[in-house]
């Protein structure tokens, strides 16, 4: 008899134990977590990269969120290109205040935006597609840029309370889309002077990242040796369009620079001096046109943030 109430107890105890009946003590400190994200990560329906997220805690994560945001850029990277391209990109966005002070920016909605309940992921994969809502009558950047500098922040609680956030900043890879028989990239983080298309009068840093960013475009085209490359280039319209405004900026400004700027991107692509250990572009294959801004992502009236998708370089990629 003895045997059996002590095997009932014990079988007992395992009942209670898997249906989680030990009551949870809180540890009284946030959980640590850890953000592995791959280098030059290139978030899209055909990649296989994913961030790794570790989580070390002695009870259960119960809620948890994910939010992506694009790094501001200001007018000091000189992607401005005068007079009907990227004026005013130096100033905070917002109105001015009295006395030339930024009036307080009203909170971004994230670029990217998810929540969850139980377990944070350990490995997360994202399409690079934004969850922000469409503004009405108004066309904004709807997925994640090539080349582009982002952050990621992380969040997470225990059922006590207990919660940590974390976040860290990444840089995307070259982003290669296919339509049909085409494929394209789009880069909007090549760094020109205001109202030039001279890739070396920049600073330092500008050309750093111009040269990491133009070594992955190369990399990125040699693995479609047998495709013909348009090269596109494309400004930032101040103008509604369909009005002589319009028509002006274009004309006198626009075009003649994005058609300047992306001769300057298949210069410096197809010239052997500008890469130590692998081949540059065959210049054959590149073909450079200005497009101006007959072509924007994103409408001429958007915030400062939004209209940065405009001034971009596209290479198209056909047989």
């Amino acid at each position: 008899m003895k045997k059996i109430i002590t095997l009932a107890l014990i079988l007992g105890c395992f009942i209670l134990a898997a249906c989680g009946s030990t009551p949870e003590v809180n540890p009284g400190r946030n959980p640590e977590l850890v953000i592995v994200i791959p280098e030059d990560w290139s978030p899209s329906p055909e990649s296989d990269d994913a961030v790794m997220m570790t989580i070390t805690h002695p009870v259960r994560i119960t809620e948890w969120k994910i939010e992506i945001q694009p790094v501001r850029q200001g007018g000091g990277r000189g992607e401005g290109g005068g007079r009907g391209e990227g004026r005013g990109e130096g100033r905070p966005e917002g109105q001015e205040g009295q006395e030339g002070e930024a009036a307080p920016r009203a909170p971004r909605e994230p670029f990217f935006l998810q929540t969850g309940t139980g377990p944070l992921p350990g490995l997360w994969k994202w399409d690079g597609n934004t969850t922000r809502t469409p503004q009405e009558g108004r066309r904004g950047a709807r997925t994640v840029q090539s080349a582009a500098d982002y952050t990621i922040k992380v969040t997470a609680i225990d059922n006590f309370g207990n919660s940590v956030e974390k976040e860290e900043q990444f840089s995307t890879g070259i982003i290669v889309r296919r339509e049909g028989d085409v494929y394209k990239m789009a880069v909007t983080s090549i760094v020109f002077p205001g109202g030039s298309a001279d890739l070396y009068a920049v600073g330092e840093a500008e050309q750093r990242s111009n040269r990491r960013i133009l070594r992955l475009v190369n990399r990125a085209l040699n693995r479609f040796p047998d495709y013909r490359v348009t090269v596109e280039g494309h400004s930032n319209p101040d103008n509604a369009p369909g009005t002589p405004a319009r028509e002006t900026e274009e004309t006198r400004e626009l075009i003649p620079i994005s058609q300047a700027r992306a001769e300057a991107v298949v210069n410096y692509l197809s010239n052997a001096d500008n890469f130590d250990d692998i081949p540059p572009v065959d210049s054959t294959r590149l073909t450079a046109v200005g497009i101006g801004g007959r072509n924007p992502v994103v409408d001429f009236d958007a915030d400062a943030e939004e209209k940065a998708a405009n001034r971009r370089v596209e290479f198209i990629l056909e047989r």
